[in-house]
């Protein structure tokens, strides 16, 4: 990492923290997901399981579309929940480049031109609020 300056402090420190950030909830959720895998599925067969017995025993006034959808709900949750390298390069990465462009349009979108706009994103956008604040002061 380079030294951080006036001009660059708020955007190198954010891109530390969601690099360290990253790497700590993916080990971590990684780890969790492990153990939790197999006690996950088995409490999901059972409630596929024992849902289907209700419904043909007429326990339950629900049809067998309604466990359909129930199983394909449940395989969908378990696929995000177990795979997190799948739903954290889809999904999150879906998200994250969302907002940056949001922030993208919302800065554009300002009555007054940024003068110092350092970077792009959210995190040139605070590093130019700062640059801006302290200059004010």
């Amino acid at each position: 990492m380079a030294d951080p300056s006036y001009m660059t402090v708020i955007e190198q420190l954010f891109v530390e923290l969601n690099t360290v950030l990253n790497s700590y909830v993916f080990h971590g959720y990684t780890a969790l997901a492990g153990y939790l895998k197999y006690p996950l599925g088995i409490a999901m067969t059972l409630y596929i399981a024992l849902l289907g017995i209700s419904i043909t025993q007429g326990w339950v006034k629900l049809s067998m579309g309604n466990l359909t959808k129930s199983a394909l709900k449940l395989a969908l949750i378990y696929l995000a929940a177990m795979n997190w390298s799948w739903f954290s390069q889809n999904i999150v990465a879906l998200i994250n480049h969302a907002s940056g462009q949001l922030g993208d349009v919302l800065i554009d979108a300002t009555p007054m031109p940024l003068p110092h706009f350092a970077g792009e994103g959210l995190n040139g956008a605070m590093q130019s609020v700062l640059i801006e604040f302290t200059e004010i002061g």
